[in-house]
């Protein structure tokens, strides 16, 4: 039963772990995607031919 527990505990503890992780790469991915489609806009601004 006490081992049972302690895998719970340690699933708990690996779920949280992997949130954080995947909200920081959230993060990372949005800021990045933003600073991409802001780069994309210059680049569409110079060059008129491209849709």
């Amino acid at each position: 039963m006490s081992f049972l527990w302690l895998l719970y505990l340690c699933l708990l503890l690996w779920l949280n772990k992997t949130q954080t992780v995947v909200k920081l790469y959230k993060y990372n991915f949005c800021a990045y995607s933003s600073t991409q489609s802001s780069n994309l806009m210059k680049h569409k601004r110079k060059k008129h031919t491209f849709i």
